[in-house]
């Protein structure tokens, strides 16, 4: 299944990628095949995994930033900014509770080490 078409331009060829096909059916990990220009054997074709970040669900579990941090890790996710609040005020001293909100909607599929900012009520 011919998702996209890449090229990518190397100092001795131009090469172009033929195929980018998902590896399983969570299609947060794909298959990109490389091909010289020109060329019509597949021998002289490579294939690269490409990661992609799918985005977990956060919002009310109640646990640590580090572990949040994990999670996002597991999905090939980054954690970004995260705020702290009680009442309505920033608070900087706590740094557990639920978690309340999350900039990334949850199962969208994104580049590879895409930040997701989250608020933490304490």
């Amino acid at each position: 299944m011919l998702k996209k078409a890449i090229v990518v331009l190397a100092p001795t060829a131009v090469l172009i990628a033929v195929a980018m096909a998902p590896m399983s059916s969570s299609a947060d990990t794909f298959i990109v095949t490389v091909c010289p220009a020109g060329t019509t054997n597949p021998i002289y074709c490579t294939h690269h995994k490409v990661k992609k970040c799918k985005v977990p669900k956060l919002i009310g579990k109640v646990i640590g930033v580090n572990n949040v941090r994990g999670i996002l890790f597991r999905h090939d996710c980054r954690l970004g900014t995260t705020t702290r609040y009680h009442h309505g005020k920033v608070v900087h001293n706590k740094k557990r509770g639920p978690v309340t909100a999350q900039s990334r909607r949850r199962g969208r599929v994104l580049p590879n080490k895409t930040k997701v900012n989250i608020k933490v009520k304490v």
